[in-house]
């Protein structure tokens, strides 16, 4: 038993190559012209992907870039209240708000100093 594995046997005359080549060539040249084909769908297919997630990430940038000047801003709004809250304090009671001040500079004397 043999096999026939598809080539030409050494004992098959050369008119039946000639007679198999141009539908090999045929078949070569469809299968070269489908993955070509598939090969640009996919690039095609690739690209838009590439812009919708760009798209998406950008959008995404400006909303993150948006709150966090919104941010910025109330906490600058908050600092300044906080700030002005502090100078009415002093100004009202001036003397609480020194024996505060020597008191926070004692203890942190005697905490850097313990090192």
């Amino acid at each position: 038993m043999t096999q026939k594995s598809g080539f030409p046997e050494k004992n098959e005359d050369a008119a039946s190559l000639g007679e198999e080549t141009p539908d090999l060539q045929d078949d070569t040249m469809s299968l070269a012209e489908r993955a070509s084909t598939l090969a640009s769908d996919a690039m095609e297919g690739f690209r838009g992907s590439v812009q919708e997630v760009r798209a998406v990430g950008q959008d995404y940038a400006g909303k993150a870039l948006d709150m966090g000047k919104r941010k910025a801003e109330e906490a600058a709004f908050y600092t300044e209240l906080g700030y002005e809250e502090a100078i009415d304090y002093v100004r009202q009671r001036p003397i609480a708000a020194l024996s505060m001040a020597m008191g926070i500079g004692l203890v942190l004397g005697l905490a850097a100093a313990r090192r």
